[in-house]
Order: structure tokens, then C-alpha cells, then sequence
């Protein structure tokens, strides 16, 4: 028997004990994501460090000890896997929100939308893809209106002048977004669904096959050991 320890790295132990092959890759994409922050934590330190802005180590902190904890809780408890996209959906909207308010908006904070976006559908289903989509829209909408005000400067697009129509395109562009995923994931899950029940119908077919084999060999057998009186 082997000894439990709290902290676990293996994601092939974990991904042993799961049978659905999307919940496996559900659970493997989480885990390379969140594997991921570390490299870009390690990045963080070291230019805050060298900046002398060293207000961010505490965020920087926060970051590592919440993708640790979540990691191992994946590990550890695979069936948490939906529970901890929420959570990991939530942390990513309040980071982009803070961003989107307090800072300038820049081509990582636009990349966090994106990978919410489309994380929030394979991980959790077309309604909570449209949620955590209007989730991230009303963000970047609402803080053209009441950000700080280094917003004036950002660049909401280069080729509408009127901010109103800027805006409008990038809900358009959203809807874009939310529609593909929508029917791509829809078409996949019907293949995959599909896949299920053509496997489910093939398994049947040979157990019935099996158990009639099985009767006729023992219906044979009787008349044939009673001729050769065995």
C-alpha cells in the first residue's frame, strides 16, 4: 500500500482512475493551463524585484499559492474538475476586470478574455460559455465609461472614430465568438454522443451474440452426451 502525500504532480495517476476520455481531457487541459502560471509567477518576481515594485510580490504570492491549491485539489479530486473551473473562470474575471478598470488594457489581459472565453465552453458547457462571455463583454464595455481615467488614451479601435461604434463591433465580434464555439461544441458533443451509443448498440450485439452461442452450444451438448451416454 502505498503512502498518500498531500502534494502530487502526476496527472497520468490521476487521469488512471478517470474513465470519460473528455473529463480526462477537460482535467489535462486545467492542468497544463494552470502548470503554466508558474513559468509566468517566476517572470513576475523577477521584474517586480528589479523594478523595485515590490508591492506586487504580494499578488504574485497570491497567484502562486491559489494555482497550487487548485492543482492539487485536480490531482487529488478529479470529480472537483467542474467546481474548480468556476473558480479558476471567477479569479481570471475579477483579474481582467481589475485591469480593466485600473490599468491599460494590453495584449496579455486580451489573451485572458480569449482563453476565458473558450475554457468556459470545452470546460463547462455552451450556457456557461455565453455567461462568462456577456461576464467578460459587460468588462470591457463598462470600463471605457467608468475606468481610470489612463483610459482616455487606450485605443478602443483605429478605424471608428465614434467610441459608440467602436464598441458596438467589439459586441459583434463577441457574438461571433460566442456563436462559433456554440455550434462547434454542440457538433461535438452530438459526434462524441453519437460515438457512445453506436458503442453502447455494438457491445450489446456482441454480448447477445455471446449468450446465443453460449445457449446453443449447451442445447447441443445435452442430446449428444445422453446419446453417447455421458
Amino acid at each position: 500500500m502505498t503512502k498518500s502525500t498531500f502534494f502530487r504532480w502526476s496527472l497520468a495517476k490521476t487521469l488512471s482512475v478517470v474513465p470519460d476520455s473528455l473529463e480526462r481531457a477537460k482535467i489535462s487541459v486545467f492542468y497544463f493551463v494552470f502548470l503554466l502560471n508558474y513559468p509566468k509567477i517566476i517572470i513576475g518576481v523577477i521584474d517586480h524585484v528589479s523594478s523595485g515594485n515590490l508591492a506586487l510580490l504580494a499578488s504574485d504570492f497570491r497567484t502562486f499559492l491559489v494555482t497550487t491549491i487548485l492543482l492539487q485539489l485536480l490531482l487529488h479530486k478529479p470529480k472537483m474538475v467542474n467546481v474548480l473551473v468556476h473558480i479558476a473562470l471567477i479569479a481570471t474575471s475579477l483579474y481582467v476586470y481589475r485591469a480593466l478598470f485600473y490599468y491599460q488594457v494590453d495584449i496579455p489581459i486580451m489573451q485572458q478574455v480569449f482563453m476565458a472565453v473558450t475554457f468556459s465552453f470545452y470546460g463547462l458547457g455552451r450556457r456557461w460559455g455565453i455567461f462568462y462571455t456577456l461576464v467578460m463583454v459587460a468588462g470591457i464595455v463598462l470600463s471605457n465609461f467608468f475606468g481610470y481615467p489612463q483610459h482616455s488614451y487606450i485605443m478602443v479601435s483605429a478605424r471608428y472614430e465614434n467610441l459608440w461604434f467602436a464598441l458596438l463591433i467589439i459586441i459583434i465580434n463577441f457574438i461571433a465568438i460566442v456563436i462559433s464555439h456554440y455550434y462547434f461544441h454542440a457538433a461535438l458533443y452530438r459526434s462524441l454522443s453519437e460515438i457512445k451509443g453506436l458503442n453502447k448498440t455494438l457491445e450489446h450485439t456482441v454480448q447477445a451474440k455471446s449468450d446465443f452461442l453460449s445457449t446453443m452450444s449447451h442445447e447441443l451438448r445435452t442430446p449428444l452426451n445422453t446419446v453417447i451416454g455421458m
